[in-house]
Order: C-alpha cells, then sequence, then structure tokens
C-alpha cells in the first residue's frame, strides 16, 4: 500500500506532458489563431496599425507570409487578398506583392523584422488606398 500515495501525482506529470507535446506537435502558432504549414519557410506578422481609406485599426489579427510555400511559390494569407504573390529583395528586406484579391498590394518585411502594407481594394470613384505597419517573426525554417 506504500506506492498508492504516489499514483496521483505520477498520472497527473503524465498528463501534463501529454498535453505539452500535443500542444508543441501541433501546426498552431504563439501567435493565436493563425494557422501555420511549419513545412515552408515563414514569417508570421501582425499589424500594429491598419487603415482602410480614413477608417484605421490597432491591433488586428495575425497572418503568414511563406517565402515558398508547397509549389515552390511565395504566398501571403492576408483576408481578402489572393495568397499568390510575386517575392522580390528590396533594399532593406524583402516584398510581397499580391494581385487578383478583392485587396491588392505589397507586404515589405524589413531586416529588422518590422514591415509595412500598401495597398488598394474596390477601383474607380470606389477605389480605398489600404495602408499598415506592424512587425513580423524572423523567418522560421523547417
Amino acid at each position: 500500500m506504500a506506492k498508492r500515495p504516489t499514483f496521483l501525482p505520477i498520472m497527473l506529470v503524465m498528463g501534463v506532458a501529454l498535453v505539452a507535446a500535443f500542444v508543441v506537435l501541433t501546426s498552431r502558432s504563439e501567435h493565436g489563431e493563425v494557422n501555420v504549414n511549419r513545412q515552408y519557410p515563414h514569417h508570421v506578422c501582425t499589424f500594429n496599425r491598419y487603415c482602410a481609406g480614413d477608417t484605421c485599426l490597432d491591433e488586428t489579427p495575425s497572418f503568414v507570409a511563406y517565402t515558398a510555400y508547397e509549389d515552390g511559390q511565395p504566398r501571403v494569407e492576408i483576408p481578402n487578398m489572393s495568397p499568390r504573390a510575386t517575392l522580390s529583395d528590396v533594399q532593406d528586406g524583402i516584398a510581397f506583392t499580391s494581385e487578383g484579391g478583392a485587396l491588392e498590394g505589397t507586404l515589405r518585411i524589413f531586416f529588422t523584422n518590422s514591415l509595412d502594407f500598401v495597398g488598394t481594394s474596390g477601383s474607380g470613384s470606389d477605389l480605398v488606398e489600404h495602408y499598415a505597419s506592424g512587425t513580423c517573426t524572423p523567418l522560421i525554417e523547417p
């Protein structure tokens, strides 16, 4: 009977270890609701300030920018944007340009891990300019 009092603490430690292993092995990021495919090199980014025309928001949801995805092409997962993007080197970092979605624009990620975004939605007299600033994680390799 001397071993019975240790059974509960051992089971508790095993349960915590099992939950921790599950959390580590899932594809969820530490950035809340963002799903990340960790098999591909990526940045997880967050806009600190996002403006669409005269309307600005602080602290918008995070998103992912892959430098290469399943098809070998870059990908940006910003709401209302086409995920298909072109990637180019710019003076102080890299730039993802996406066209074909309701929102089109260019996301620049600087070597300092800060970002800026400039884009447009709509057309003609309904054209709305979008711009944002924020931060990204350093490039995470698979």
